[in-house]
């Protein structure tokens, strides 16, 4: 049987809903905490903007992992 359930995670930031937002667009940064040194991850697509729904595909040693 399969059992489906949310969790959900919040933080305080220091930083502007802005500068965050601006961060999350950034692909380098956004690498950096998706994909970080060492995992054996990387991003193949990252194609995001404002406005729109994005395409992100993340390589890793067990296969890709599209979001």
């Amino acid at each position: 049987m399969t059992r489906h359930f949310t969790v959900t995670c919040s933080r305080d930031l220091k930083h502007s809903a802005s500068q965050v937002f601006a961060t999350w667009l950034d692909p380098d940064a956004r690498a950096r905490f998706e994909t970080p040194a060492g995992s054996g991850m990387s991003h193949v697509t990252y194609a995001t903007a404002e406005g729109d729904n994005g395409e992100i595909l993340i390589e890793c040693p067990t296969g890709s992992l599209p979001y």
